[in-house]
């Protein structure tokens, strides 16, 4: 995924234009108007106006019109409401997630160096030596051989018994 500058600052002025349209007076409006359905009011809904008498006589007819006054009327605007609501909780999700991003992209390493070394002493060789990510505080090989303590279904010795074996290696290793 290419990630071009101008097209999150395009999304980002677009976003915050979009939130200078909802000040707070406007959000509770929004609030007091939901609170009213688009309920019948009474009045017609127009019609021929022939002078009919508005009652119906038919049964077909009057369970019809029973079925379809029943029917959930629409209203755009409580429809517009219920998106606005869902819109903002999205948002809110997502002005999260661009926190959590920006933390990460403040506080960890760049990408390009990978892992850090740095000058460390191994506990257990006691040599001070340019380690890759210390594991435990041992270099590398001594993690490793640490971790080969626990093979053959042993129980991996202590830190401190390996520690003194591990120098005492080191010291008859060492010409």
């Amino acid at each position: 995924m290419r990630i071009k500058a101008d097209t999150m600052t395009r999304n980002r002025d677009r976003i915050t234009d979009a939130l200078a349209m909802l000040p707070n007076n406007v959000l509770l409006e929004v609030e007091r108007r939901a609170q009213y359905d688009a309920a019948n009011d009474g009045f017609s809904t127009g019609g021929s106006g022939g002078g009919a008498s508005s009652e119906v006589s038919r049964p077909t007819e009057l369970t019809a019109i029973a079925i379809i006054e029943a029917r959930q009327q629409a209203d755009p605007q409580m429809t517009a409401f219920v998106i606005l609501q869902r819109e903002l909780a999205l948002m809110r999700a997502s002005a999260m997630r661009i926190e959590r991003a920006m933390y990460v992209m403040r506080h960890i390493a760049d990408g390009r160096r990978g892992r850090e070394t740095s000058l460390h002493s191994c506990q257990a060789c006691e040599r001070s030596d340019l380690v890759d990510r210390p594991k435990s505080g041992y270099c590398t090989a001594c993690y490793r051989a640490w971790l080969r303590t626990a093979d053959n279904g042993q129980v991996r010795q202590d830190r401190l018994t390996f520690e003194i074996h591990r120098r005492a290696e080191d010291v008859v290793t060492t010409p």
